[in-house]
């Protein structure tokens, strides 16, 4: 290793190391979490999936998930106000488990974000070329990804507030069209027909595959880790990040309770299925919106998704790219992947992303695998799997790390009964996502059943490097997770870095 390059890596200036700026509050936080999966394009994208392979009870699915990220989010909260380096999940079940557990804990999320990435521009692509076509101009998907990723590269290059501000203004113009659909269909409709009450009952269970439908639901919370990913970059990390994930967990957890629940009175729940499949899946979300809003809706929709599926885009990749950053900061990835540019943002990792994302859809269709309908479930079917294994051990984290822990203690609600709690119900909801797994494309190719063994595979490979690290490189184990901001650690590097 060169002299140059580890003084690149360890020198704590802004200008060689990038050293984000603390520009952040709570609400810059939401904004960025929201965009990681924007309303408008989980209603016009994710959630037209969940109806399709899933079925009517995505409704009370999507609020089961919220319930149960809220009841994380109470211990999760706690660790952030303690720990607020780079890393988020991984450095917190290094401090609160072990150091084996975290690298393996990170090689999982490299497999979630991947997968995660991947499924982003699939399915960005797909929405994008079908709504403008959908307003009377032929656009494919091909030259969609192609738009998409050039604009994801470009912004991906400025500071994180550009980003910021652009996704606020979308959020609330997509918060906005989400609540006209609502008052469309209940002026067409009425509000009892609107929100039918069947929809709510239990028995909605046994029409289609609610395990699948609990997975799309799922998903839309997997993005909420960027609230801790962006801790370095926030002006009071230990309040801003806390109230921004509670925040972020209800606006999430209303606004697809109220949509699905309307869409699925919309139709009948023993049909919903076939009715989603034949029209193409888009096609139905669509058709609600032009008899509800009519054309002038329609553009207005059309509009708005394709933006919102652009900063959707964007947030994925600004904060995974993070991720993957902190990770090779702590020299567990390769070392490039920890470098950022003047800006403050790690463009390296953001490519990299970018490029694994456009050679694996490239491929897959190559083989006959739909973008859209196929290959970006399975995308965001291993990322669930693998949020949720992460969830699990960040609530085992945050038991160990109070109990421990010789700093000021939290309430024990917090700290240990509701963490409990949150390991029950995410084990619950890990065994619902492995046994619909297998439907949520509706793929007969056996090997996609196999995919969720790629996050144990993971978790394997990681626990093993972290003893490889600990027998042959102790230096670097030592310092895996140290330090408990952003100022520790850039001084850990600085004085531990090689000559």
């Amino acid at each position: 290793m060169s002299n140059t390059l580890e003084n690149q890596f360890a020198r704590a200036d802004v200008q060689e190391v990038g050293m984000p700026q603390k520009t952040l509050t709570t609400w810059k936080i939401v904004v960025l979490i929201l965009a990681a999966l924007t309303p408008l394009s989980v209603v016009m994208a994710t959630l037209p999936l969940g109806l399709a392979f899933g079925g009517p009870s995505s409704a009370l699915t999507y609020l089961l998930a919220g319930s149960i990220i809220g009841l994380f989010c109470i211990g999760y909260a706690e660790m952030v106000r303690q720990i607020s380096r780079p890393g988020a999940f991984y450095s917190y079940i290094c401090r609160g488990i072990a150091k084996p557990f975290g690298v393996g804990a990170a090689m999982i999320a490299v497999v979630g974000y991947v997968s995660g990435c991947l499924g982003s521009f699939a399915v960005g692509s797909a929405v994008i070329g079908e709504t403008v076509t959908s307003l009377g101009f032929n656009l494919s998907w091909q030259t969609s990804l192609v738009g998409l990723v050039i604009f994801v590269a470009v912004m991906v290059w400025n500071q994180i507030d550009f980003s910021a501000f652009i996704g606020g203004l979308i959020v609330i113009c997509e918060l906005l069209l989400i609540a006209a659909l609502l008052i469309g269909i209940i002026n067409l409709h009425g509000i009892q027909a609107t929100f039918s009450p069947e929809v709510i009952q239990w028995n909605i269970f046994q029409y289609g595959n609610w395990h699948v439908a609990f997975i799309f639901s799922f998903l839309v919370f997997q993005g909420l880790e960027a609230g801790a990913l962006y801790a370095p970059e926030t002006r009071n990390p230990e309040k801003m990040i806390p109230r921004a994930l509670a925040i972020s967990v209800t606006i999430l957890s209303l606004t697809f309770f109220l949509v699905s629940w309307a869409l699925i009175s919309f139709s009948s729940p023993a049909t919903l299925m076939d009715q989603v499949i034949s029209q193409h899946i888009f096609g139905f979300i669509i058709a609600v919106i032009q008899a509800s809003l009519g054309e002038t809706g329609l553009f207005l929709f059309g509009v708005v998704t394709v933006l919102g599926v652009m900063i959707c885009t964007l947030a994925v990749v600004n904060f995974m790219a993070r991720y993957l950053n902190g990770l090779a900061g702590d020299k567990i990835l390769p070392r490039y992947l920890a470098t950022l540019n003047r800006n403050g943002a790690p463009s390296n990792a953001a490519f990299t992303l970018i490029a694994v994302s456009c050679i694996v859809i490239i491929f897959s269709v190559s083989c006959g695998i739909s973008p859209y309908s196929q290959l970006s479930p399975l995308g965001f079917g291993v990322a669930a799997i693998s949020g949720t294994s992460l969830l699990i051990l960040s609530s085992l984290a945050v038991v160990g790390y109070f109990m421990r822990s010789k700093k000021s203690q939290g309430h024990w609600w917090k700290t240990f009964l509701a963490p409990i709690f949150s390991i029950i119900l995410l084990v619950m909801a890990m065994y619902i996502e492995l046994k619909g797994f297998n439907f949520i494309t509706g793929m007969e190719a056996a090997w996609t059943n196999y995919l969720p063994l790629l996050v144990l595979f993971a978790f394997v490979f990681g626990f093993f490097y972290a003893l490889f690290l600990k027998k042959n490189k102790s230096s670097i184990y030592h310092h895996i997770a140290a330090g408990d901001n952003m100022e520790e650690v850039i001084r850990i590097r600085e004085e531990n870095r090689e000559v």
